[in-house]
């Protein structure tokens, strides 16, 4: 018994070195391929601390190669049946949850939600999780609140509406803003993936202005989005509702129908 612990504290000792070293550049490679023979079942909770100021305190991990590598290692921290404390940011801080879907890292978020890490914590800005991420899939049995505003006074479902609709809504992860250089069936995956957003939001009972649910019906019926259509209509859209050129939901759905196969 004395061994063992021994052991898992040499291991904790090691590892913790590699947060803390000069070469930070391999780090976290080394610690993806030490992580998977030195498990941290009794230390990980004392670990992911270590490991959070680690990357919270080295921009290098931020990058975009880091992604999966990120999302490797923090799984598998996290992969344990003992309790560890995920909820390590102060109020208006981001919180390792946000930090994540903000990345896009779906394993490490699963693993945090796993760990009861506060979805409705709000950081940066006032914006929680669901603020940073469309992947309300991750969320939808967390009973996360969908009625937090952030600081510009806007609710996760206000804030994808302007997205669906090509707006820029404030602050937002570059990578989701519609580009004007983007080919015709581009623009049609980035609205199919905003309207979906939308319809769960809405069937999990968020709520919204009349004007933006007008607007996201219009965005549809342009797209010919018809099961956009449907569920903006359920939850209150208006159907006579026309665009700037008096063009009813009929004629914009059917306009541009050859375009779109869903």
């Amino acid at each position: 018994m004395i061994q063992s612990l021994r052991r898992f504290v040499q291991r904790l000792t090691y590892l913790s070195y590699l947060l803390t070293g000069t070469n930070r550049n391999d780090c976290l490679k080394i610690l993806d391929v030490l992580t998977d023979h030195a498990p941290l079942d009794k230390t990980a909770d004392v670990f992911f601390c270590k490991f959070w100021e680690y990357i919270k305190s080295n921009d290098s991990v931020h990058a975009v190669g880091n992604k999966q590598t990120l999302d490797s290692v923090t799984c598998k921290i996290l992969n344990t049946k003992e309790d560890v404390n995920v909820n390590l940011a102060n109020t208006f801080d981001d919180s390792p949850l946000i930090y994540f879907c903000r990345l896009g890292c779906l394993q490490s978020i699963r693993m945090l939600l796993v760990h009861k890490a506060d979805v409705d914590h709000q950081g940066k800005r006032r914006m929680t999780a669901l603020h940073h991420i469309t992947y309300l899939t991750v969320f939808a049995w967390c009973k996360s609140r969908l009625d937090i505003c952030d600081d510009l006074n806007q609710t996760v479902i206000k804030r994808t509406i302007d997205m669906l609709c090509g707006k820029r809504a404030g602050y937002w992860n570059s990578e989701y803003y519609y580009d004007p250089s983007m080919s015709l069936y581009h623009v049609y995956d980035k609205h199919k993936y905003f309207s979906k957003y939308v319809q769960k939001m809405l069937k999990v009972g968020a709520k919204t202005d009349q004007n933006d649910l007008n607007n996201a019906l219009i965005m549809c019926a342009q797209m010919s989005d018809f099961t956009g259509i449907i569920c903006l209509i359920r939850y209150g859209g208006d159907y006579c509702k026309k665009d700037e050129n008096g063009k009813s939901i009929l004629h914009l759905c059917w306009s541009n129908r050859k375009y779109l196969t869903y």
